[in-house]
């Protein structure tokens, strides 16, 4: 029988759901030293995540995401749109992961990375795919309009005078949150 433990299960534990979705976490056999955790997705099967990816995910900014709506308030009238901005991010990284390895198949020779860059550049792709929704706000592109004035966020000029959108909170996030020193330890 395997254990629960700082959110993750122990190999020989069984899957769990998490908060009633259908995203279970687990983690996988030593052999995978760079992708040790893993996320049960239901339409990309299993999403496996870095140590460092993990500590991203397991931040609260991270985290609020299972409580926003991919489909703002589309589940109210179609009870199966349930789908949240967390599983979605989930299963964005996974698919710029397979479009970035895929990319590196086909085009190796053109391409010419080296290998730290390969896994830099993928490194890159997966960590922006997975926080490009980072600040989306309840109900998602619905409750956009009344975001108030890009100048008044963190790091905001005094010359923007547009409503903000979900991609300069996430820029507010990431350069001036808590969420910042956690980049400083990926290393």
């Amino acid at each position: 029988m395997g254990t629960f433990k700082d959110g993750v299960i122990i190999p020989d534990a069984p899957l769990l759901c998490e908060n009633g979705t259908r995203l279970y976490i687990g983690h996988l056999q030593k052999e995978e030293e760079d992708y040790p955790y893993w996320f049960r997705d239901p339409v990309h099967g299993f999403i496996r995540v870095s140590a460092k990816e993990k500590k991203i995910i397991d931040h609260p900014y991270f985290q609020r995401l299972r409580r926003i709506k991919q489909l703002g308030m589309t589940h109210y009238v179609y009870h199966g749109a349930e789908h949240n901005r967390f599983g979605h991010s989930l299963g964005v990284m996974e698919l710029a992961t397979r479009a970035i390895d895929l990319l590196w198949e086909k085009h190796a020779s053109l391409l010419q990375w080296m290998p730290f860059e390969r896994r830099y550049i993928r490194q890159l792709v997966r960590l922006a795919a997975l926080l490009h929704d980072l600040g989306h706000p309840p109900f998602s592109h619905v409750a956009e309009s009344l975001l108030p004035e890009k100048n008044q966020l963190p790091g905001g000029k005094p010359n923007e005078a547009k409503t903000a959108k979900h991609e300069d909170y996430t820029r507010a996030i990431l350069l001036h949150s808590e969420l910042k020193p956690t980049f400083r330890t990926l290393g």
